[in-house]
């Protein structure tokens, strides 16, 4: 989540987001109104995962060269690419959320960022997902170069 290996850092954003969603009305509370705390954290990493799902990708274009022509052929993405692709989408989405919020009078938290682009994600909508819809269009579009897809 950040450079030069500040994990705990990265951790505890991620935990505060997940905590952000918790109040965003994501997770339900019981009927006496209590949450268990490891209850909690197995709902809201499964918010994570529902999220990340809506928004990997499964196809993207590699671009080859075939007698001096380049093609955008379409392959498809392995699970541990596009789990990573759907984190950094995420990420992207948040600091520029975060970078456009510095222009105004109000100032958010790149935690808060990262819980508006979880929940925008679950509802598959946001930059995220745009994104992959974009990059699976593409890879529509050009589905007749395939024949050129030799790495797979």
């Amino acid at each position: 989540m950040f450079l030069h290996g500040k994990k705990s850092r990265g951790y505890r954003f991620l935990q505060e987001a997940l905590i952000l969603l918790f109040l965003f009305g994501y997770v339900r509370r019981t009927q006496r109104g209590h949450v268990f705390h490891s209850a909690t954290k197995k709902i809201e990493s499964k918010l994570l995962h529902v999220a990340l799902r809506n928004v990997q990708p499964i196809l993207e274009v590699r671009k080859v060269r075939v007698a001096g022509k380049t093609f955008l052929v379409p392959s498809y993405v392995s699970k541990k690419r596009s789990f990573r692709l759907a984190i950094q989408w995420i990420l992207e989405a948040a600091k520029l959320s975060l970078k456009n919020q510095k222009k105004r009078i109000l100032k958010s938290k790149f935690q808060h960022s990262i819980a508006i682009e979880i929940a925008l994600a679950l509802q598959k909508k946001g930059g995220p997902r745009k994104k992959r819809e974009k990059l699976h269009q593409l890879a529509d579009a050009n589905r007749s170069f395939h024949h050129y897809r030799w790495w797979n």
